[in-house]
């Protein structure tokens, strides 16, 4: 320890003794008020005026130790059991069989820490919300309501020519009678009656279709509870063909 003198060849005076008392009782109430530093300084001092007071280094050693400096509270109690001689404190010689242990933990190389096993992050899976059918339902109503106006106006005018042709032939049977552009105007209103009737059924079960389908694809529920089964068309008017796929419509008439 630097701060004490080594080499304790002349004995105290009475005043190096006063000035070892003075200094030791400064360094006990620093001690108490936990002022360590002062304390050790103190007594380190007190040290160099009296050497021959070796429990002054027990005093140092345990200031030391309330610092944590555990090296230097060894160094400390380990000057004390040298310069004591024989019958050291047995206190002290297990204090520092204690502070070795302890100093060498606190030293010890820490471990490597183990190599955790990487884990692959799962990626988020995000939830997409159905945006639901957007704007094809009311395209399809659109769609629908253009056939049926459509079929509407085919149907007025088919209308119109059969009750042109029945003003001009009443008696629709005798044929001969009948002028024969009459008779073709006759049919041709038949025909757009037809044609209007299909173009109002099938233009207002599109419109229909299309509302349900918006209504249903907003509609919170299961998705089975959302299906629409829509079978085969029937016939508006007895002259309508429908194929089972849609693939051909015929249209007949007879004036």
């Amino acid at each position: 320890m630097a701060q004490v003198d080594p080499n304790c060849t002349q004995p105290p005076t009475s005043s190096d003794i006063d000035a070892a008392k003075g200094l030791h009782n400064a360094a006990k109430n620093y001690y108490a008020k936990a002022r360590y530093a002062k304390a050790i300084a103190s007594w380190q001092e007190a040290y160099n005026f009296d050497c021959t007071a070796h429990r002054l280094l027990i005093n140092i050693g345990n200031g030391f130790e309330k610092q944590g400096e555990t090296a230097k509270a060894i160094e400390a109690f380990e000057t004390y059991i040298a310069r004591i001689g024989a019958n050291p404190d047995p206190n002290i010689v297990d204090k520092v069989a204690n502070l070795r242990e302890l100093h060498a933990r606190q030293n010890a190389p820490k471990p490597a820490p183990k190599p955790q096993p990487t884990q692959q992050a799962k990626p988020d899976v995000a939830h997409e919300e159905s945006s639901g059918p957007g704007i094809a339902p009311w395209l399809v109503v659109g769609g629908g309501a253009v056939v049926a106006v459509v079929g509407g106006v085919l149907l007025g005018i088919g209308i119109g020519k059969e009750n042109d042709a029945g003003d001009i032939c009443p008696d629709r049977g005798a044929v001969t009678s009948c002028p024969q552009e009459v008779v073709d105007s006759g049919n041709l209103g038949l025909t757009m009656q037809a044609a209007g009737g299909v173009g109002l059924g099938v233009g207002g079960a599109a419109v229909v279709g299309g509302v349900v389908w918006w209504a249903l694809a907003n509609t919170p529920g299961d998705e089975s509870a959302r299906r629409l089964d829509i079978g085969p068309l029937q016939a508006l008017e007895p002259n309508l063909v429908v194929s089972p796929g849609y693939g051909s419509i015929g249209l007949t008439g007879t004036f």
